[in-house]
């Protein structure tokens, strides 16, 4: 849980000024590996930031490293977020396995595009980390056309390579 009534009215307000509107329920689970997709704007930040706010959920995100120098470095930090150089993304996992594996509570959000052009395979790390500690991936589609964020059921991660393949494939079922 995070923030306090006032954020939630903030969290509201930005997505009703923008437009948007959450359709689904965030599962009440301690751990769980969010898969937002697709990646296509910078807006993309702030429309998931809202969401988080108005939903009063506490998440981690993983952002490139050029976003947590000045003037924003703070910022991310204290909204959560995980830098990572995608140029020397080594120990990313680990990394993240390991936070996983010390916090009673943790949930994190990845693009698992790792951009916002158009990509035809998404990076391995979110579906390798959620199999490494047993938790779920959650597939939260940002649908611009529509302007909803869809929370959509959580996949059981059994095989990696058929996680990515089904979270994927059902994301672009899903986005109209």
């Amino acid at each position: 849980v995070r923030g306090n009534a006032l954020s939630i009215a903030f969290g509201r307000l930005c997505l009703r000024m923008f437009g948007w509107r959450i359709e689904g329920e965030f599962p009440n689970r301690p751990k769980i590996m969010i898969a937002v997709a697709p990646h296509t704007s910078n807006l993309d930040f702030i429309i998931a930031m809202a969401a988080i706010l108005a939903l009063r959920v506490r998440v981690s995100f993983l952002a490139k490293h050029s976003l947590f120098s000045f003037p924003l470095g703070k910022l991310m930090v204290a909204l959560g977020g995980i830098p990572v150089n995608r140029e020397s993304p080594q120990g990313m996992v680990g990394q993240m396995v390991e936070q996983f594996n010390s916090h009673s509570q943790f949930i994190t959000g990845i693009a698992p595009e790792g951009t916002r052009g158009d990509v035809t395979q998404w990076k391995r790390g979110f579906a390798v980390i959620a199999n490494a500690v047993d938790i779920p991936v959650l597939p939260v589609i940002l649908d611009y056309k529509a302007k909803v964020i869809r929370i959509e059921p959580a996949f059981t991660v059994v095989d990696v390579e058929q996680t990515i393949a089904a979270v994927q494939a059902h994301v672009s079922a899903r986005v109209k």
